[in-house]
């Protein structure tokens, strides 16, 4: 019962600031322009009395007044039918009597002014003529002074609006906004629906509600879908990086090996010490000896030789070698020094 009681009053402030925002609009709409819409625009306020029902139907400038010789309680299938389609596309309200209405007015400190229904709602057993469960009530700000302000404070019988919306419900209606008149304009008492649709406007709004809705989806849409093609994307490059990882290891072996390959390649092709040891043997004149021997390269040799030896030694080596190709060396030296020759094997 509290959540029930507050979402009416939820109802009720949304109500009346709503009520209060559309004067305040309605202010700046040229006067061309108002008359044009109050020209198309039908309201309809109903008025239960304790014998009958008036209705009061307002389109453009024009208005009717339609009666009911009885209470709407006592309305026939007739009458209710009568009423709906009066309702239909209109804006509709229940206009509540006088009599129905209780009408109190409280004096609160202007520091109050923003918290007014709390400050209200603490002084409700004391202004309500019933207990405060029983009643639905509303206010209005009247005049205010300088440390004062006048609040006009309106309360109706829980147990009547309860009757009258319930005779809605059976009808498979929802009740309007239930109001009282004043002086400063209606004050809404409890909160219901305003306007009951045809079913061609209805279609009409659902149209125009889901073509609202797939234009505010299209952002969505195209965030969904490239969040799609990213996380679809991932997915192949981790599948693609799966299928590359043995490739790319192999890759990393091959350059491995080749390093190792190079590394001992001098070693691989050198030549070989012993036919160079032997031809140089072969190949020395009698008189003369190797006294050192040294690779400088894969093919390049250096070695000395000693012994009675000349400028014609080298050329003699040259001569009789079948593995070396004598490319230069000390061979103007004097006789009996050693010669520093350097060849290349063939």
């Amino acid at each position: 019962m509290r959540i029930r009681a507050e979402l009416d009053r939820l109802k009720l402030d949304a109500m009346q600031f709503l009520s209060w925002w559309r004067d305040e609009l309605s202010a700046c709409i040229p006067d061309d322009l108002r008359r044009r819409l109050e020209q198309r625009s039908r309201r309809v306020t109903i008025r239960p009395a304790r014998d009958c029902v008036e209705i009061d139907v307002v389109t453009g400038a024009e208005g009717r007044t339609l009666r009911e010789d009885v209470p709407l309680d006592q309305l026939d299938d007739a009458g209710w039918a009568q009423l709906e389609g009066l309702m239909e596309d209109a804006v509709s309200r229940i206009r509540l009597p006088e009599r129905s209405v209780f009408r109190t007015d409280v004096s609160l400190p202007v520091a109050a002014v923003r918290n007014i229904r709390p400050a209200i709602e603490l002084q409700l057993p004391l202004i309500s003529p019933l207990l405060p469960s029983a009643v639905c009530w509303a206010y209005r700000t009247g005049i205010r002074a300088a440390d004062r302000i006048g609040v006009a404070v309106f309360l109706a019988r829980k147990a009547e609006l309860d009757l009258i919306t319930d005779m809605f419900d059976r009808r498979g209606l929802v009740a309007p906004p239930m109001e009282v008149a004043t002086t400063e304009g209606p004050v809404v008492l409890r909160a219901g629906r305003a306007r009951l649709l045809s079913p061609e406007r209805k279609e009409k709004r659902i149209a125009v509600a889901a073509g609202l809705l797939l234009l505010a989806t299209i952002p969505l849409t195209i965030w969904a879908g490239s969040a799609f093609a990213v996380w679809m994307g991932g997915r192949n490059l981790e599948t693609l990086r799966a299928q590359v990882a043995p490739i790319n290891a192999a890759g990393r072996r091959a350059e491995i090996a080749d390093g190792r390959r190079r590394a001992i390649a001098p070693l691989t092709h050198q030549a070989a010490v012993a036919p160079v040891l032997d031809d140089l043997a072969v190949s020395l004149p009698e008189t003369a000896y190797l006294d050192s021997f040294r690779f400088s390269g894969r093919e390049d040799i250096g070695f000395v030789v000693a012994g009675q030896v000349d400028g014609e030694t080298g050329r003699a080596i040259q001569n009789a070698s079948q593995l070396l190709q004598v490319s230069g060396g000390d061979a103007e030296g004097a006789e009996g020094t050693p010669l520093d020759l350097r060849a290349r094997v063939r």
